[in-house]
């Protein structure tokens, strides 16, 4: 599987509904690439965070933001 198949497959997966379950599916996610021997950059999962959190409620999506600086 080569990282753009991946990351096709997902944008396509449904996402949580929640920051607490989007944190671990996130990783999930990146342990299942590390499988395929695909690696990301920082960027690279800064916008996975963001396409997590395009369905979350203002104030999650806000959450996710600032987890993100802190990183």
């Amino acid at each position: 599987m080569t990282k753009q198949e991946f990351l096709n497959n997902f944008a396509k997966k449904a996402k949580p509904s929640d920051t607490t379950s989007a944190l671990p599916f996130l990783m999930d996610n990146l342990r299942e690439a590390k499988r395929y021997g695909i690696e990301f950059s920082k960027e690279e999962v800064f916008e996975m965070c963001s396409e997590l959190s395009r369905n979350l409620p203002e104030k999650n999506r806000r959450q996710v933001e600032k987890l993100l600086k802190m990183l």
